[in-house]
């Protein structure tokens, strides 16, 4: 004879499905690429890629990976977005500095429109010299 079910085992049973459908957003796209500030690798900083509802985007989750010597990747230290139009926010960042000490700004944030197409996607990301910050006198000082 089987053991009847008990109340709780038939709770985490309920549970455990309900927890394994929950969660399952659109799927994330790695993308990777390079970022140059005034045609020189970007020494530091970090790439935000929004779903760009204006494009047709879906509004699936934001992705985000820190530029390390000129390139990003999502799939090394960040997260992919959903595939469809995007927008992409650039903050390059300098050397550290006490003020500052994920690295002095470089630029002012930077904002571009791209496609993100699965099942990966690579970007040139092109900040132009006019964006480029001039440190003031004396150097940057917290803010």
């Amino acid at each position: 004879m089987t053991p009847p079910i008990s109340s709780r085992r038939l709770v985490g049973l309920a549970l455990a499905l309900a927890a394994a459908g929950c969660g399952r957003g659109p799927a994330r796209v790695p993308v990777s690429g390079t970022v140059t500030l005034g045609g020189e690798p970007v020494p530091n900083g970090f790439v935000i890629l929004d779903p760009d509802p204006a494009g047709g985007g879906d509004r699936g989750p934001q992705g985000h990976a820190p530029i390390r010597a000129g390139r990003f990747d999502t799939a090394d230290g960040g997260q992919g977005v959903s595939a469809g139009p995007v927008v992409v926010r650039v903050q390059a960042l300098g050397p550290a500095a006490a003020a500052y000490p994920q690295g002095s700004p470089l630029c002012a944030p930077h904002e571009v429109r791209a496609e993100v197409r699965a099942p990966s996607t690579t970007l040139e990301l092109v900040v132009p010299e006019s964006a480029r910050l001039k440190a003031p006198p004396g150097g940057w000082v917290p803010p």
